[in-house]
């Protein structure tokens, strides 16, 4: 009887040490690539596009916009992991993205913004 009562207090603390260690790697710092949070504001651009450039045309004329709001750009013609995001982000704002979407575009933690233009007048009104 005492070695069954060893065996099992044993064995119960391998299963509590178990899921310490699976909950500390699950609450680890997301990695570079990953989102910190689904509400971080993003905006999609796509190498060589001009309405893109129109866009960091723009916030080239704001010191530190982008510090000032937060957001991380993702290049989306060269990668799929990107582009994936972004049509995910789409689809929160029920966009259709049947036939893909065009960039720049903008997730601004709750919303879509589409096009140089409102982007910027998004930025803007951030100012």
């Amino acid at each position: 009887m005492k070695k069954t009562t060893i065996l099992l207090v044993i064995a119960l603390g391998l299963v509590i040490a178990g899921w310490f260690l699976l909950r500390s790697k699950g609450s680890s710092t997301p990695s570079k690539n990953s989102e910190a949070s689904s509400s971080a504001m993003i905006l999609f651009y796509g190498d060589g596009c001009p309405h893109c450039k129109n866009v960091d045309d723009f916030v080239a004329t704001v010191p530190n916009l982008q510090n000032k709001l937060g957001y991380s750009h993702k290049e989306v013609f060269l990668n799929k992991d990107n582009a994936a995001t972004m049509l995910d982000k789409a689809k929160t704002c029920k966009l259709d993205t049947t036939q893909g979407m065009g960039v720049p575009f903008l997730w601004t933690g709750s919303a879509c913004v589409e096009g140089d233009t409102d982007i910027i007048n998004f930025f803007k009104s951030k100012l």
